[in-house]
């Protein structure tokens, strides 16, 4: 099969995916190799680079997104500036869960020092936090781990790619120096809810 016609039938099933599309899936479903699909995957990026829309590689997989440069119209168009943020409560237990996954809820109240009934249904509503087993001590409580949504939203190609702790403590003084009241983030890509789950 020829380059032009594996770069068109890549980027159908990349655009019609609510997941992202592993190299190993689109290498079956075209019976080519891994090297192949590469090459056609970098030329796409390559070709979407300054539009609209780009390819990106989240969660082991590719996924079209608005890039961050045009995220405030695509909010404003799709009413998504009102939309809900996860609470501090909510993105440090999704953070404990990130790093000590596997992990049974009373390890997780423990590390917080508090209940975390409520939180840990809004994360398990919002998919970004599934159950991923049971523990062998008694009363085989339920292990959470992050699920895929989980990376998609926080613009991850897998779990490694978390920060480690000395990062964090890096980010952290660098932001104890910043004057009061600035507020510095970055956007990784714009990708609005629903479309991965």
């Amino acid at each position: 099969m020829e380059e032009k016609r594996i770069k068109s039938i890549i980027e159908s099933l990349v655009f019609i995916s609510k997941k992202p599309v592993t190299p190993r899936q689109l290498a079956i479903i075209l019976n080519v190799s891994s090297e192949t699909i590469e090459h056609a995957i970098g030329l796409l990026k390559e070709e979407y680079s300054e539009k609209g829309v780009r390819i990106f590689e989240v969660a082991g997989g590719f996924l079209f997104a608005t890039p961050p440069e045009n995220s405030y119209w695509v909010k404003e168009y799709l009413g998504f500036l009102r939309k809900t943020k996860l609470s501090q409560a909510a993105l440090e237990t999704l953070s404990i869960i990130a790093y000590k996954q596997p992990i049974i809820r009373v390890d997780l109240e423990a590390i917080r020092g508090v209940n975390c009934d409520g939180v840990m249904k809004t994360l398990l509503d919002k998919k970004l936090v599934k159950i991923v087993g049971r523990s062998n001590i008694i009363g085989r409580p339920f292990l959470y781990g992050t699920t895929i949504d989980f990376l998609i939203k926080f613009g991850l190609k897998s779990i490694t790619d978390l920060p480690d702790l000395k990062e964090i403590e890096k980010l952290l003084t660098e932001r104890q120096k910043e004057p009061e009241g600035e507020v510095k983030f970055v956007e990784i890509a714009n990708i609005p809810e629903g479309s991965g789950s």
